[in-house]
């Protein structure tokens, strides 16, 4: 798990920008491609969980800030699984190589992550969050809140 930790924060600790725009095009560069950024700020839209794409990147980055929970989905021959939960509300989700998979609203309607990932054959670890990968997260929040 620290090893997936690692990969995420060496890929957000040379966050900067000084426009909102500047932050979403850099938010969009921690998915696997631009295009799976776009498919998901469109889902959240159409589910009105979000007003634009700027939202999306300050509720994503709020969960990390704020998660107090982890759950590791690892799979013996496929890609493994990090999620980040916030008070349960908000997900944001990982792949091994510290890519955004995708980043959500609570969906009592979705099969939660754990059910889903133990029953795909994953072996589960729950933990809670280390304060220092928390404080990375509250530094890009209180950057956000400068834009």
């Amino acid at each position: 798990m620290k090893h997936i930790e690692q990969k995420i924060l060496s890929r957000v600790t040379s966050f900067e920008a000084n426009t909102k725009e500047e932050a979403v095009a850099y938010f969009a560069k921690l998915w696997h491609s631009r295009i799976a950024f776009e498919k998901h700020v469109k889902k959240r839209l159409d589910e009105g969980v979000i007003s634009d794409e700027y939202d999306y990147l300050q509720k994503t980055i709020e969960c990390l800030a704020k998660a107090d929970e982890y759950i590791l989905a690892a799979y013996e021959k496929s890609w493994d699984r990090l999620r980040y939960a916030s008070n349960g509300d908000w997900f944001v989700i990982f792949n091994e190589d510290g890519i955004i998979l995708t980043s959500h609203k609570k969906d009592e309607t979705k099969v939660p992550f754990e059910q889903k990932h133990a029953q795909l054959g994953a072996k589960l670890q729950k933990g809670k969050v280390d304060e220092k990968f928390r404080e990375v997260f509250k530094s890009i929040q209180a950057k956000l809140g400068k834009l």
